[in-house]
């Protein structure tokens, strides 16, 4: 790769977190924003590429700043939704302030339960290690219960809503699939009822369904219930 090709691909490195991060805000801010940030790059690179055969550190300097800078793009994020949420919930009508507040808590709701499942499953898992599971059968589960928990905290927070249903996603395929895996471990009858299931619809189409398919339904509620409320929050058209 050119040196000069490494600029841009750092540049455009850039441009997709600013897309990232400033996601879920209006666009005309989301547009000064990467004018800013933008400018700023071109500045810098303008700068530094005066000496020849530094374009390399260029590149390597552009994506650096983008890594340290990351958590004030976030806390600026965080202030500009917060200003963001204020200005429109003014504008709401009180049909739309209903629907936020149910929708917000169907997501609070999946947390919870997936929390409480996870931290259910690794006491009963932790329990009966004397019996059948391995030693650390629990932690897996315990971790993906941990996950639920901060994806919850996230959800709480406008500004974060996005990442913690990511996170919440990630935590309930990962828990149901320890689940599946530790069955033994947990319960004799929640082994027995997967052997059954297993004889009557075959393994295969358990394991999909267990694995697949009950995680990507999950998974796929709480993205439209996401999308439901970015839609709500958008400013109303002029």
């Amino acid at each position: 790769m050119s040196a000069r090709r490494r600029i841009d691909a750092a540049m455009s490195f850039v441009a997709r977190w600013v897309d990232v991060y400033t996601g879920g805000l209006p666009p005309e801010i989301s547009a000064v924003r990467r004018d800013e940030i933008v400018s700023d790059l071109w500045e810098q690179s303008a700068t530094m590429t005066a000496d020849p055969g530094s374009e390399v550190e260029v590149a390597r300097s552009i994506r650096s700043r983008a890594i340290r800078g990351a958590f004030q793009d976030l806390l600026w994020r965080d202030q500009e939704m917060r200003r963001f949420r204020a200005f429109r919930s003014t504008t709401m009508t009180p049909q739309e302030r209903r629907s936020t507040h149910r929708l917000s808590w169907v997501l609070y709701a999946a947390a919870t339960f997936v929390t409480t499942i996870g931290l259910v499953a690794a006491e009963r898992a932790a329990t009966n290690l004397s019996i059948n599971a391995q030693p650390g059968a629990s932690f897996p589960i315990l971790a993906s219960s941990v996950l639920a928990f901060v994806a919850l905290g996230l959800l709480l927070r406008t500004a974060t809503r996005a990442a913690g249903v990511g996170l919440l996603a990630i935590s309930a395929w990962s828990l149901n699939w320890f689940l599946l895996a530790g069955s033994s471990s947990l319960s004799a009858n929640f082994g027995t009822l997967l052997w059954k299931a297993s004889v009557i619809i075959s393994i295969p189409a358990v394991l999909i369904i267990g694995t697949v398919l009950l995680p990507l339904i999950f998974t796929a509620l709480i993205a439209v219930v996401l999308r439901r409320l970015h839609r709500i929050e958008q400013p109303p058209s002029p």
